[in-house]
């Protein structure tokens, strides 16, 4: 491809989109109606070709051009006007259509420039700078290209940008060919082109997604058989003729004048309808249909039987942790810590030890067949991994295997995303995108079925959720997904999670462990938080001491777990240890949640209470107010970290909230102690918290 000196367009300052700053930079811009009718900035509509400088002038800047389209409504665009600039170079535009149904999808790839999704949302436009190309016009294959008299849409939904270069190479060289092809296929009279395969495929494209807006729907209709050229006009007069309203010569007129209210478009799309060419689970294809309330697939009887609770039967409904409270069974557990921190190693070490019954971290494990797909990890670090566990703990590898299937995933496509399926009827192909389980999903869900599991292992979420993370539809459809993941019964599944930085390494300011949406949390029943805990020294940021946590933050079925400090030996294995460094090697959590609940219940019996306040800078809060006690523990030096273990002795039912009068008759909080920290964790018979204050 020919790269060009860009001719005094301004700098490029978006490294990322060099091209589309470039193009932010001339006067070029106009904005287009919601039928794609080119109107300048003033509001007049455009006639004629942009090639003079007298056309030119009419042109606004790029913030001219949004300022108008904001003031027009909704359904306006941007749009771009190709062709010289008088310099010596012409703005060049390809305009690909339905690049989505694979059919174009490769060139679209290999497009250079500014490559962007059309307005349609089914094809791509790519926008260069360079010398001046033969035109390649409306004919039916879906390629157009023009480096003069013409303008592009511009959605400013960029697909990439590989840099303000010519597109005259890849016109002449990739393109040329296959509209050359497709124009000796539909070449003739244009009065009556036949309605062959190829022309049926593409107008089905074009009427997939359409919205169940009448007004737009004819637009689109409209524009989808001008971009079919010389075909679609063809299919135009033939379907318009089947009008009773219509005769051939009234249609003929009606396409040049384009009007997207008349009722040849009814008369094309009933067609499109009784051809089958229409999405059935569109908005469009609802118009041409009665309106019907839908049967239930279920009579409310057979509902209520089948939904109700029968909880006075004898059936035992305890399911036991496949290991003892950290990975939950028949559900979904999360895992959740920042890359690199080490969740693999310790997902393959319970792995190894769910199947051979053995302990794990101190934690009893039911032994159970377990399946381990690797989606992040490939072949030869997985056999590392293994080796070292298997030597590390001396497992028997002979009595693993029977037990515990190690799969290489990285290759694959992810187990939730988008893909196409054929929604068709009758025997006619009708691909409509799905997002949802895919492909390697069901072939997941065959190989579970075949080696029947009670724990498949997930790693992990960023290579298998082809969805958006923060939108909570589809992070709980894939939660969902997982709990399928046998095709006949309920087992526990372990899913790895990335979270950001600052909260895996106890720099953000809240310590829950999220990254994206919430869903996540709230879709599991269990989510456990491995953690890199860093302390820094005030005055010149060295490393004061480092220790990882594993920490349950969800556990819905059972008692609260205390949070477990880990330590990693060399090879990276996870074992139970002590906080690392400093003046606090040796001391105990256990020992600083009692100093604490001992000087909250000195304080509280001389009513001198320590306000349950949870700011750092809080007056009277536990910190502020304790800290400088003797037996305070060294190891909190910060508020932060004093009220991260206030927080696990809520939990735990060691303290609670207590609310009061203060003397001036404002309403406050104080804090109060339940329960001694030094005595296990209890539930009376009513299900409050054991122990006195």
């Amino acid at each position: 491809m020919d790269t060009v000196t860009e001719p005094a367009i301004g700098p490029q300052t978006n490294a990322t989109f060099p091209t589309f700053t470039a193009m932010q930079a001339v006067r070029r811009w106009l904005i287009a109606a919601p039928d794609k009718v080119p109107h300048y900035a003033n509001g007049t509509k455009r006639h004629g070709t942009l090639d003079t400088p007298a056309d030119w002038q009419q042109l606004v800047s790029y913030s001219e051009a949004r300022s108008a389209r904001d003031a027009r409504g909704e359904g306006w665009m941007l749009g771009f006007a190709l062709g010289p600039d008088g310099t010596g170079g012409h703005w060049q535009g390809i305009d690909l259509d339905s690049v989505d149904q694979n059919r174009l999808a490769g060139l679209a790839n290999d497009a250079p420039g500014y490559v962007e999704v059309s307005p349609s949302g089914q094809g791509a436009h790519a926008i260069g700078y360079g010398r001046s190309f033969t035109t390649l016009g409306s004919n039916g294959s879906g390629i157009e290209a023009y480096a003069a008299g013409r303008y592009f849409t511009v959605t400013e939904h960029p697909i990439r940008d590989s840099g303000t270069v010519c597109l005259a190479s890849y016109v002449e060289q990739a393109l040329a060919p296959r509209h050359g092809a497709a124009r000796a296929q539909s070449a003739g009279n244009v009065e009556t082109v036949p309605v062959d395969a190829k022309t049926v495929t593409e107008l089905r494209s074009a009427l997939m997604h359409m919205p169940a807006d009448e007004y737009h729907l004819w637009v689109r209709v409209g524009i989808a058989l001008r971009e079919l050229g010389a075909t679609g006009r063809g299919l135009w007069l033939e379907w318009s003729a089947t009008s009773e309203k219509f005769d051939p010569k009234q249609a003929a007129r009606k396409w040049e004048t384009f009007n997207p209210t008349g009722t040849g478009y009814q008369a094309v799309f009933a067609e499109a309808q009784r051809q089958g060419w229409v999405n059935p689970a569109s908005g469009a294809a609802q118009l041409g249909a009665p309106a019907a309330a839908p049967s239930p697939v279920e009579s409310a009887t057979d509902l209520l039987t089948r939904l109700s609770v029968d909880w006075t039967d004898d059936e035992d409904d305890e399911v036991p942790d496949i290991v003892d409270g950290l990975v939950a069974d028949e559900d979904v557990t999360l895992l959740g810590g920042h890359g690199g921190v080490g969740k693999s190693f310790l997902a393959l070490q319970m792995a190894c030890a769910v199947a051979l019954g053995e302990t794990v971290l101190g934690c009893d494990t039911r032994q159970a067949r377990v399946l381990y797909y690797s989606a992040e990890d490939g072949r030869k670090r997985l056999k590392r991994r293994l080796r070292r566990v298997t030597e590390t703990f001396d497992y028997d590898p002979e009595g693993l295997q029977g037990n515990l299937l190690v799969l290489d995933a990285s290759e694959l496509e992810p187990l939730y995303g988008e893909e196409l399926r054929d929604v068709g009827t009758a025997g006619r192909v009708l691909m409509m995108k799905n997002l949802g389980d895919t492909g390697t999903f069901r072939n997941l869900q065959a190989m579970v079925e075949r080696f029947d599991p009670q724990l498949v292992i997930v790693d992990g979420a960023s290579d298998t959720f082809d969805g958006n993370e923060i939108a909570r539809r589809e992070v709980r459809a894939f939660i969902k997904l997982l709990r399928q993941v046998h095709p006949t019964r309920k087992i526990g599944v372990l899913l790895m999670v990335h979270i950001d930085r600052a909260s895996a390494r106890g720099y953000g300011s809240n310590d829950d462990g999220y990254a994206g949406s919430a869903q996540w949390h709230n879709s599991c029943r269990r989510r456990m938080y491995l953690q890199q805990k860093v302390e820094k020294d005030d005055d010149d940021g060295s490393i004061i001491s480092e220790s990882f946590l594993l920490r349950v933050m969800k556990n819905t079925d059972g008692k609260p777990v205390p949070d477990r400090e880990l330590a990693r030996d060399n090879n990276g294995l996870w074992q139970a240890g002590v906080h690392i460094g400093g003046d606090l090697a040796g001391e105990q959590q256990q020992d600083v949640r009692e100093v604490i609940a001992t000087l909250i219940r000195e304080y509280y019996e001389r009513e001198e209470f320590i306000s349950a306040s949870l700011a750092a800078n809080a007056p009277t809060g536990a910190h502020a107010s304790l800290s400088g006690d003797p037996r305070w523990p060294r190891k909190l030096r910060r508020a932060k970290q004093t009220n991260e273990v206030l927080r696990d002795m809520v939990r735990d039912g060691i303290l609670a909230k207590e609310p009061y009068k203060r003397p001036n008759r404002t309403t406050g909080e104080r804090w109060m102690v339940q329960r001694d920290p030094s005595k296990p964790f209890e539930r009376n018979a009513h299900g409050a918290h054991s122990g006195t204050r």
